[in-house]
């Protein structure tokens, strides 16, 4: 059993913890781009099924989304930080809704 130091956080091996920011890092990525690939085919698919002016609107929405994943993920990263940046996670929903 570990034991516990002053201060109630448990020792981290640094090789451990290297290796979880790595996947973290990569997990990121791949939400990003998967939000982005998806984005990409929704609006060929609504092109094709529905016309140019409702793919502009699916294309509006995609990126909005694309954006606030991005913010999210900036969000997450300042955890327990002074980032100002991580309040503003709301910004691209209340475009959207100012657009409207």
């Amino acid at each position: 059993a570990d034991a516990i130091p002053i201060g109630g956080l448990p020792r981290i091996n640094p090789d451990e913890e290297k290796r979880a920011l790595y996947e973290y890092e990569q997990l990121k990525k791949r939400l990003i781009s998967d939000a982005a690939l998806t984005g990409t085919f929704g609006i060929v698919l609504v092109y094709t099924l529905s016309g140019l002016a409702e793919a502009l609107a699916f294309a509006l929405g995609a990126c909005a989304s694309l954006f606030y994943v991005i913010l999210l993920s900036r969000a997450t990263d300042a955890v327990g930080s002074e980032d100002r940046l991580s309040q503003n996670r709301f910004a691209p929903v209340l475009l959207a809704f100012a657009g409207l």
